[in-house]
């Protein structure tokens, strides 16, 4: 057998029968004790499982983003009724200063479907200036507005305005080269302007001149359409009527529902004590109530006829 691995112990023992010499009887024992090496490979299987994933959701609320036509300043009263050539305010307004917005394809129209034109390109560079001029937007980009002389179609009393609102995130610099539209080809190129006060809610003041920015592409997902109240609009031989004065005077105006989209005819109510506009249903009512007392009087009045009628004559 070969050479093994392991441990060897020795030791030797003496036996002595004598306690003083040596004698035949005595015995010695060598004592020798191999302890022989094993290798043995232990194993013992477990799993461990891959470190858990947390996902982190940061869903920003998508902003409210409206459409207004306002008298005198951007934050003046809604336009419903206007004449022609009035100075009015369109504004546009996104309640959410973590989002910019591109205001974009706008469009007017009639109401009626008949005539449709095109204010704002799908860059948001004005088409005709004398009609809508370029945007001026706030330093958020979540604010813009321009300065309308009032029109209308020729044969039409109403107006309807309707655009497209692109939002853009402000924090990862989505909104770089979306807004403010650079309007390259536009005749107000060269003094494109933003407002230079950090409250969007200040009246305008003085802007500054803005560098113009590359052209975008339009992200469907982040569009959104805004439309503003429809504008009832007077021609300007109607200013000295006196359906314009009464406009004028916050007065009661009615606006004929039959013939709304095709032209609405107005019709002025004066505040007089001697005057009282009844709707349709109202003056069934009053005329319901009118012949039931006309026919009660009529019944009294024959019954008080037979009455007399009946009674003997009186004798002399």
């Amino acid at each position: 057998i070969g050479p093994q691995k392991g441990v060897e112990q020795s030791m030797t023992v003496i036996i002595s029968f004598h306690d003083t010499f040596i004698t035949k009887v005595d015995r010695a024992y060598r004592c020798t004790c191999f302890f022989m090496e094993a290798d043995k490979v232990v194993t013992s299987r477990f799993e461990v499982s891959m470190l858990p994933t947390t996902d982190l959701l940061d869903t920003a609320r998508m902003p409210l983003c409206t459409y207004n036509v306002r008298r005198g300043s951007i934050t003046g009263a809604p336009v419903a009724y206007a004449t022609v050539g009035e100075e009015v305010y369109h504004v546009w307004r996104c309640d959410s200063d973590m989002f910019g917005m591109l205001v974009h394809s706008c469009f007017v129209d009639d109401g009626s479907g008949g005539e449709r034109k095109q204010l704002l390109d799908e860059q948001g560079c004005a088409i005709d200036q004398v009609i809508l001029p370029d945007l001026a937007y706030n330093q958020q980009s979540n604010m813009a507005y321009a300065e309308v002389h009032v029109f209308k179609f020729a044969d039409k009393v109403t107006t309807y305005f309707q655009c497209a609102i692109t939002i853009c995130m402000r924090s990862d610099g989505a909104c770089n080269g979306v807004t403010p539209p650079s309007c390259r080809g536009s005749q107000s190129a060269r003094n494109r302007t933003r407002f230079a006060r950090d409250s969007a809610d200040m009246p305008p003041g003085r802007i500054t001149e803005n560098e113009s920015l590359p052209s975008r592409e339009i992200n469907q997902e982040t569009d959104m359409d805004v439309s503003a109240d429809r504008i009832v609009v007077l021609d300007l031989d109607d200013r000295t009527s006196p359906t314009t004065a009464a406009l004028e005077n916050k007065e009661n105006v009615i606006l004929d529902p039959l013939d709304w989209r095709s032209g609405p005819s107005i019709h002025v109510m004066e505040a007089s004590a001697r005057q009282v506009c009844l709707s349709t249903s109202g003056f069934g009512v009053v005329l319901s109530v009118f012949v039931l007392i006309l026919m009660a009087s009529i019944s009294g009045i024959g019954a008080l006829y037979m009455r007399h009628r009946q009674q003997p004559p009186l004798k002399p």
